[in-house]
């Protein structure tokens, strides 16, 4: 009996943890990182703060729990099977330009990070390691998916230039929301990758 009273309260406080920390992804969409706060995300959980920091020691370990929640959300897409090198290309593009209007805040998140990214070292670190799992993902795809031998620095070379594409693409699309342009640009891209990686099959 004592021990199902226990796993009853881990349950409960793992719901609570993911509450205030889906709340602070909210505030974070909405306002931005610096208007985070105990007294935010108290008032959008219907948790006390003392609760709060019973769960988190700080607000800048919500923060960073955050972090790895969106990037779980954004290697996740990634890592998927797929049949060929232009269908796992126009993904990573329907991934940026075809997102659930629940799942923007996801993206506007990430952003907000990226941009405190550059002022601040822990947030710095975590994108790094995040930017090179991802590389090694899309790596791992091309291999697969591109028949003869592709080098492993041609491969570092287009992660690269997707990476830099998604990154920029996503951020314009959220400021002006003009799919069809972005749209179209991603599929020349993707055209110029699959004549240059499957045709030519050279490094770059």
């Amino acid at each position: 009996m004592e021990h199902k009273v226990h796993d009853k309260r881990m349950e409960k406080g793992e719901q609570t943890r993911t509450r205030i920390l889906n709340a602070a992804i909210t505030v974070i969409a909405e306002n931005g990182i610096k208007e985070v706060s105990a007294a935010k995300l108290a008032n959008a959980t219907g948790v006390s703060k003392s609760n709060i920091f019973h769960h988190f020691k700080s607000v800048d370990e919500i923060l960073m729990g955050v972090l790895y929640i969106i990037f779980d959300d954004l290697l996740a897409p990634m890592s998927q099977k797929h049949g060929s090198l232009e269908e796992f290309l126009n993904a990573m593009g329907q991934s940026v330009f075809h997102v659930p209007k629940e799942y923007l805040k996801i993206f506007k998140a990430f952003f907000s990070f990226y941009h405190e990214g550059m002022f601040n070292s822990k947030y710095q670190k975590v994108l790094a390691d995040c930017t090179s799992q991802i590389t090694d993902i899309i790596c791992k795809q091309l291999t697969e998916l591109t028949p003869g031998s592709v080098t492993q620095e041609a491969c570092q070379s287009v992660a690269t230039l997707l990476l830099s594409m998604i990154d920029g693409m996503g951020l314009h699309y959220l400021l002006k929301e003009e799919g069809d342009h972005f749209e179209q640009a991603w599929r020349l891209q993707v055209q110029l990758l699959c004549r240059h990686l499957l045709e030519h099959n050279y490094p770059v």
